[in-house]
C-alpha cells in the first residue's frame, strides 16, 4: 500500500529516479532507497498522470467511470419519480371508477402486466449498476478479459440488454395501441411490427456479440457500434410513426363525430355528450403527444450520444430507461382522470338537463363501445389498452 510519502512524490513531476552509486551510499541505506522505488512502481497506473491511459479512457472529454457514475445517480432520481408514478397508475388501473361494475372482468390485463414489466426491468437495471460500481470500488472486482469496463463481465453484458428490453416492451405495447384505435387493423401496423422485429433480432445479435467479446471497448467495437445503431434508429422511428398515426385517428374520429350546430334542435343533453366527447378527444391527442415527446425525445438523445460514440450513453440510455416507464404510467394517470371526469359528468350533467319527452342515449358500456365503431367507438376502446 501507498504510504503519505508516496503520495508527495506524486504531487511532483515525475521524472526518471536512478539508484544511487555503490561508492557513495552505504548498502542499508541503498537497499532501503531500492525497496522504495519498487513499490513506487507497484502503485496503481490511474494515480499517475499518464496520457496513454486518459486516451485509452475518453472520448470527448468525458471519461468513461465518471459518465457511469453521473448515470448512476441520475438514475436513481428518475427512479424516484417512476416509483410515484407507477402507484399512481397502479391506483388508476383498479381504479373502481374505471371497471365499472364488474371490476375483474374489465381490468385490462396487458397494461397491467407490461406495467410490472417495466418497473422490474428498471429496477434490475438500477441495482445492476449499482453493483458494478461497487465492484469497480469498492470490492476492487476487475473483468478477466482485456476489456475496456468497470466490474465484471456479465454486469456489463446484461445492462445493455436490459435496456434494450425496456425499449422492446414500451414499443411492443404502442404498436398494439396503434393497431387497437385503427379498429384493429393490421394494415396501419405492417411497418411499426417491421421496426419491432429488425430490433429484436439486432438486440439478440447484439447480446451475441457481446459475449465473445474478449478486447478493446464495447463503444468502439466494429461488430457492435453498427447493431446499437442501427436499434436506436429503429426505436425512434417506430415511435415517430405510432403516435403521429394514433394522433392523426383521433384527431379522424373527432371530425367523424356529429357536431351540435348542425341540427339547433337537439337536445340540450345531446349537445353536452357531444361537447363531453371532442374535449375527451382534445385530451386523448394532449396525453398521446406530451407522452410520445418524453419517450421520443430521450431515444433521439441516446440515438445521438451513440452516434458521436460519447460515453454520454450510459447518462442518455439511463434516462431513457426511466422516461419510458414514466411516460408509460402517465398515459395510464392522465386516462384514469378522465375516466374519473367522465364518470362525474354521466352522474350530474345528464340528471340536470334531463326534460319530460327527451330520449337520451344509454351510457356507454364496454359491450356497447365494441361493437359500434362508427362514432368512435375505437377511441372508447384504446382507453382501455392505456
Amino acid at each position: 500500500m501507498a504510504t503519505f510519502t508516496d503520495y508527495v512524490v506524486l504531487m511532483t513531476p515525475i521524472q526518471p529516479l536512478k539508484p544511487p552509486s555503490k561508492g557513495k551510499c552505504p548498502r542499508v541505506i541503498e537497499k532501503i532507497i531500492l525497496q522504495h522505488l519498487a513499490s513506487l512502481q507497484n502503485l496503481p497506473t490511474r494515480l499517475f498522470p499518464d496520457h496513454h491511459h486518459i486516451k485509452r479512457t475518453m472520448v470527448d472529454g468525458l471519461a468513461s467511470d465518471e459518465a457511469q457514475m453521473i448515470a448512476l445517480f441520475l438514475q436513481a432520481v428518475f427512479y424516484g419519480v417512476y416509483v410515484v408514478t407507477f402507484i399512481q397508475a397502479l391506483t388508476g388501473i383498479f381504479s373502481s371508477k374505471s371497471l365499472g361494475s364488474n371490476p375483474r372482468l374489465n381490468i385490462h390485463w396487458p397494461t397491467l402486466a407490461v406495467t410490472m414489466l417495466l418497473f422490474f426491468n428498471s429496477t434490475l437495471n438500477l441495482v445492476l449498476g449499482l453493483i458494478r460500481i461497487m465492484q469497480a470500488y469498492i470490492y476492487n472486482v476487475k473483468s478477466s478479459k482485456a476489456i475496456d469496463q468497470l466490474g465484471i463481465d456479465w454486469i456489463n453484458i446484461t445492462k445493455p440488454f436490459n435496456v434494450s428490453v425496456q425499449i422492446l416492451l414500451a414499443d411492443g405495447m404502442l404498436v398494439y395501441r396503434c393497431w387497437v384505435v385503427y379498429s384493429k387493423s393490421w394494415k396501419i401496423i405492417v411497418f411499426p411490427i417491421l421496426l419491432w422485429l429488425l430490433g429484436i433480432s439486432s438486440c439478440i445479435w447484439s447480446l451475441y456479440v457481446q459475449t465473445q467479446l474478449n478486447s478493446g471497448s464495447r463503444m468502439t467495437s466494429d461488430l457492435l457500434y453498427p447493431l446499437w445503431m442501427v436499434f436506436w434508429i429503429f426505436t425512434v422511428s417506430l415511435n415517430v410513426y405510432a403516435t403521429v398515426s394514433i394522433v392523426v385517428r383521433i384527431w379522424q374520429i373527432g371530425r367523424m363525430s356529429p357536431s351540435a350546430r348542425e341540427d339547433p334542435s337537439t337536445p340540450r343533453a345531446i349537445m353536452s355528450l357531444q361537447k363531453q366527447t371532442r374535449s375527451r378527444l382534445q385530451a386523448a391527442i394532449k396525453i398521446i403527444v406530451e407522452s410520445g415527446l418524453i419517450y421520443t425525445a430521450t431515444s433521439v438523445t441516446a440515438l445521438a450520444s451513440h452516434v458521436s460514440k460519447s460515453h454520454s450513453i450510459y447518462i442518455t440510455s439511463a434516462a431513457d430507461i426511466m422516461a419510458i416507464g414514466i411516460a408509460f404510467n402517465l398515459i395510464i394517470i392522465r386516462i384514469a382522470i378522465e375516466r374519473s371526469r367522465e364518470h362525474a359528468a354521466w352522474s350530474r350533467g345528464p340528471v340536470s338537463t334531463l326534460k319530460f319527452g327527451e330520449t337520451l342515449p344509454p351510457m356507454p358500456t364496454r359491450d356497447s363501445t365494441q361493437e359500434d365503431s362508427r362514432h368512435g367507438s375505437d377511441f372508447t376502446e384504446s382507453k382501455d389498452v392505456v
